[in-house]
């Protein structure tokens, strides 16, 4: 697995099939995003290491508690991206609204609901600060594709089944917003990076905490 290349908070999922397609995508980062890729990589691949998502040793049951621990993170998070505005520069693409997926699944695979949310994490003052916190979100549904083709083959789930949220918006259409998030991350004030990687690294740090008093790591 690449754990160094992208964000990809969730599953940490790229293996070396998608390497170079991972490379061609990273070619087109931004001075932010690389920033953001080096000072979090540390974070990242602790939290990789800790879910295993990939490990065969996963089970459906610690399977539904990650996703039930990822709703009870994911939810307050897109909540406080809605109560943040106006962005400058303007995203030109929409807030990410992930949890309502993550919702399905549960029902799909027929757990309960998450019944406690994660509140450690701060309203989000400036876009900076919002431009870190998406960035790991990002980067998460980037990284999802790989485990989803995982998902399918082990558990034969399918967006319908449980698979929904790793799924997203399929391969195509998740590259395709990737490059808008970079060009958009390339149009935030580099003044602002700073306050953007401390974002960042306190939302993989709030995460890591998150997942493993839920019981979701391995």
């Amino acid at each position: 697995m690449a754990g160094e290349d992208d964000a990809i908070l969730v599953a940490m999922l790229q293996d070396r099939g998608d390497e170079q397609e991972t490379l061609r995508i990273s070619s087109r980062g931004t001075s932010l995003h690389r920033e953001l890729r080096n000072a979090t990589g540390p974070v990242h691949r602790r939290l990789e290491a800790a879910l295993d998502l990939q490990s065969r040793e996963l089970s459906l049951e610690r399977y539904r508690r990650v996703l039930a621990a990822f709703h009870g993170f994911y939810a307050p998070l897109e909540a406080r991206f809605r109560r943040f505005g106006p962005v400058t520069p303007p995203l030109g693409f929409a807030l990410p609204q992930r949890a309502q997926l993550l919702a399905l699944d549960l029902v799909a695979l027929g757990a309960p609901a998450a019944d406690s949310h994660c509140e450690d994490m701060p309203e989000i003052a400036t876009t900076a600060e919002l431009a870190g916190r998406l960035y790991v979100l990002e980067g998460a549904a980037l990284g999802g594709q790989v485990l989803a083709r995982t998902l399918a083959r082990r558990w034969q789930l399918t967006p319908g089944t449980g698979a929904a949220f790793f799924f997203g918006d399929g391969p195509a259409a998740t590259k395709r917003r990737w490059a808008l998030v970079l060009d958009w991350l390339e149009r935030v004030a580099s003044a602002g990076a700073g306050e953007a990687v401390a974002a960042a690294t306190a939302t993989f740090v709030a995460l890591e905490h998150w997942v493993a008093a839920q019981g979701a790591t391995r």
